[in-house]
């Protein structure tokens, strides 16, 4: 798995300390095994269990695709998040926010490029 996940980072180019918003699974595995910096996950950075909650409600939300445009914008935007990681059966992978521009597909996730950010 640690090959698998090093091996995607690099060929949809996703540079070493970007900060990449993606599910708690996602978020938790790509900086166990990449130099990739994630929002929610490993390493813990909470003060209380209710800001973790919350952050793990709104990153959620975004990727079911429940928030309007300006709401998922500042989610991206308060953490500073340069890469969405998308796993295919989330429904933001079939229908991006218009801020998000896909740069690598497979079978198993898509990951987009934030309009705006330092890395584009």
């Amino acid at each position: 798995l640690a090959g698998i996940l090093k091996l995607h980072a690099e060929e949809a180019h996703v540079p070493e300390q970007s900060v990449v918003l993606g599910d708690l699974y996602l978020s938790n595995m790509l900086p166990g095994f990449t130099r990739i910096q994630t929002v929610i996950g490993y390493p813990p950075d909470y003060a209380s269990d209710a800001d973790f909650q919350r952050d793990l409600e709104s990153t959620d939300a975004l990727l079911r695709h429940t928030l309007t445009g300006a709401q998922a914008s500042q989610v991206v935007r308060q953490w500073n998040a340069s890469y969405i990681v998308v796993r295919m059966e989330q429904p933001l992978s079939r229908q991006m926010y218009e801020f998000m521009t896909p740069i690598y597909r497979n079978a198993s996730f898509v990951v987009a490029i934030i309009s705006g950010s330092s890395t584009e």
